[in-house]
């Protein structure tokens, strides 16, 4: 029984690896579509990729892992977590303060919104002081990134 306990490693780290390696193709290409979409509203520059291809601009998706390559031989997991805890909160408040300036046009009320604006402000400054009192050097690799 001892034997099996190494292959029972073995086959732990190998589903792990097909596990992330998914999560990753996933991602690169959610966020593929996510730019193929800004670069028909022309929110990206044209030389990220072309909109009017089917699919996922190859050049849009070799930018998005070379910087995800980049990300990971930099950076450390805590300051990419972090990193991306705010810009998932940046991304909230933009979409509360959007929200909020549409209130009148789309019938919204006020106050989610207007809570979600300010609560972002106040997590984004609570989180930046907590990096930088706590975790300098996640802090100054945050602002780096």
């Amino acid at each position: 029984m001892v034997g099996l306990a190494a292959v029972g490693g073995v086959v732990l780290s190998v589903s792990a690896l097909f596990s992330t390696g998914s999560a990753i193709n996933a991602t690169l290409f959610s966020a593929g579509y996510f730019a193929k979409g800004m670069l028909s509203d022309d929110l990206l520059p044209d030389r990220v990729g072309d909109s009017s291809v089917s699919g996922v601009p190859s050049r849009t998706l070799l930018l998005l892992g070379l910087v995800t390559v980049v990300f990971t031989i930099y950076g450390s997991l805590e300051a990419i977590t972090s990193f991306a805890s705010l810009a998932f909160i940046v991304v909230f408040g933009s979409m509360s303060a959007l929200a909020f300036s549409r209130r009148d046009s789309d019938q919204i009320h006020p106050v989610p919104p207007a809570v979600g604006v300010v609560g972002t402000i106040g997590f984004f400054i609570l989180m930046f002081y907590h990096l930088y009192v706590a975790e300098r050097g996640t802090f100054y690799a945050v602002l780096l990134i």
